[in-house]
């Protein structure tokens, strides 16, 4: 049991609350199911392409947040690339 919850508080202290503050999901108001999918779906890969990056140690970036006002499509691509 320990274990389970310890696997949930991860997911809901590190992704989720990562997707509702930073990125501010639980304000989208996208009416359209298959929008929110994409939109959910680019917010993940953004969080997953900014752990890599500090994974890495290829950013300075402290937060989430000040990583994605850094990045431009031309700053993403090679990441994307590989």
């Amino acid at each position: 049991m320990a274990a389970i919850r310890g696997h949930w508080s991860a997911i809901e202290n590190g992704t989720h609350y990562r997707r509702d503050v930073t990125f501010t999901e639980d304000a989208c108001r996208t009416a359209n199911r298959k929008g929110a999918a994409v939109l959910a779906s680019l917010r993940n890969l953004a969080n997953g392409i900014y752990e890599l990056q500090k994974v890495r140690k290829k950013t300075t970036a402290d937060s989430l947040r000040s990583w994605c006002q850094q990045q431009t499509f031309t700053t993403v691509w090679p990441i994307l690339n590989r």
